[in-house]
């Protein structure tokens, strides 16, 4: 009984015969099993922002919902944002504020949450956040001047890991 597999999609009766080791009397228990299928999480490309100190920038992590979604139904789901893996699977310390995030190292890595509210059913991905310096990236597309046109393909080098603020890829 501890591996048992439904034959009937999302949702099938069962039942259980319950019996008494005392005097062997017994009873007949319906079960009722409910499968719900787990969000689907499309993964983002990340966010790239430019700071004078190339270490620290304020983030809206809300940007990627859209993409990491798809499909679905946005009222269908609620979407919180972790800075650990262990974070987001045991549910503990979201981001507060993911909407006005500034983040602690450089790169870093976010951990997304994606619920059904209906169903409680949930599954993660993550994206990168990073900052570059201005000045290290001259012509203003979020990749440093080091890794431009690496291959002499007219900038086909860049860093395709990332997106700009606002959610396109950078260029």
């Amino acid at each position: 009984p501890d591996m048992f597999q439904n034959t009937s999609a999302f949702y099938q009766m069962i039942y259980a015969r319950v019996v008494a080791q005392s005097n062997q009397q017994f009873t007949v228990v319906e079960i009722d099993l409910f499968v719900h299928l787990t969000p689907q999480v499309t993964p983002y490309v990340g966010i790239v922002h430019c700071s004078e100190d190339a270490s620290f920038s304020t983030f809206d992590l809300t940007i990627s919902e859209t993409t990491i979604l798809g499909d679905q139904n946005p009222i269908d789901f609620e979407i919180f944002y972790f800075l650990t893996l262990a974070d987001a699977q045991t549910f503990v310390n979201p981001v507060a504020t993911p909407q006005d995030f500034t983040n602690y190292m450089n790169p870093q890595t976010v951990y997304v949450r994606v619920e059904n509210a209906n169903t409680n059913c949930w599954n993660i991905t993550s994206f990168d956040i990073a900052v570059v310096g201005c000045e290290d990236d001259e012509d203003g597309d979020l990749v440093e001047n080091q890794y431009e046109d690496v291959d002499n393909t007219s900038n086909e080098g860049r860093n395709a890991n990332f997106s700009s603020p606002d959610g396109n890829l950078a260029n």
